[in-house]
């Protein structure tokens, strides 16, 4: 059974593959069924990774894709499965099944940890976060409501989401460790939103309570991170450049801010902007 499982089935579309290294980086299968974004410090090199879909995989409701290498990571991944989604969306989750499971006969699905706003369901996908790269990744319906393998029904609300807040679900970023960092050279620089600061907005220091729940100083009518809701911070809208036009410019005025690092704070954000 478990040489079955090693073989690889394509189903209607090629591998994908991409290098990523120290700086991080994403990957997605050739039909976005799957996609793996590798955050800024998660490896110490460059590694070759591949997506292809099997259907050697344990039995999944949705299409399963099996990913290689199989690498322990220093800053957990984001997950991201597109595709139909179960009807009871309470129960819906990412299973994982890792290469040392496999090879130990282990055959059985994992769920993920599920957090809050793990499914979107308007764009048909499922987000949760692994520390280390799984050989096969999937869409399931068999997780038990309101709650995951590792937190108690008390850490759910009733619509089986974990409250970031609660401290039973442990949250997978912080702005001190992995949001600060990502301001560092460019956007502290003078006259951006170092000193002076640009849009009145000063990324350097502690600057969490600049951010968090504070009013956009161009316009009081929009609110700079908003916790549990990336796309109505402006603080995303301005770096993905979709602010509305009486909001200012993006950040930074050409754009181009990088994708794995505005992922990150999409993450931290739904996660209910951990300090």
């Amino acid at each position: 059974m478990c040489a079955a499982l090693l073989a690889i089935a394509a189903c209607g579309s090629g591998p994908s593959s991409a290098s990523i290294g120290p700086q991080g980086g994403i990957i997605s299968s050739e039909d976005d069924g799957l996609t793996i974004v590798i955050w800024p410090g998660a490896l110490g090199r460059f590694e070759d990774f591949e997506i292809v879909p099997s259907q050697m995989a344990p039995e999944s409701f949705g299409q399963a894709y099996r990913v290689r290498p199989n690498v322990e990571l220093a800053v957990g991944a984001e997950i991201i499965l597109r595709g139909d989604l179960p009807n009871q969306l309470s129960k819906t989750r990412i299973g994982s099944l890792g290469a040392d499971d496999v090879a130990s006969g282990e055959i059985e699905w994992t769920h993920l940890p599920y957090l809050s706003q793990s499914i979107d369901e308007k764009a048909s996908t499922v987000h949760s976060h692994d520390s280390r790269i799984a050989l096969y990744y999937a869409i399931l319906d068999d997780g038990v409501p309101g709650s995951d393998d590792s937190a108690g029904d008390e850490s759910s609300s009733d619509d089986g989401s974990t409250d970031p807040t609660d401290p039973t679900g442990v949250p997978t970023t912080s702005y001190a460790a992995d949001i600060a960092p990502l301001w560092e050279p460019t956007c502290t620089m003078a006259n951006c939103h170092g000193t002076p600061a640009s849009g009145g907005l000063t990324l350097t220091g502690d600057s969490y309570a600049a951010l968090v729940d504070a009013d956009a100083a161009i316009n009081g009518a929009y609110t700079r991170v908003i916790p549990g809701d990336a796309d109505g911070s402006l603080l995303v809208q301005k770096l993905e450049g979709t602010m509305p036009g009486d909001a200012g410019t993006p950040m930074p005025p050409a754009g181009g801010f990088p994708a794995a690092s505005i992922a990150l704070i999409r993450t931290w954000i739904g996660e209910g902007c951990p300090p």
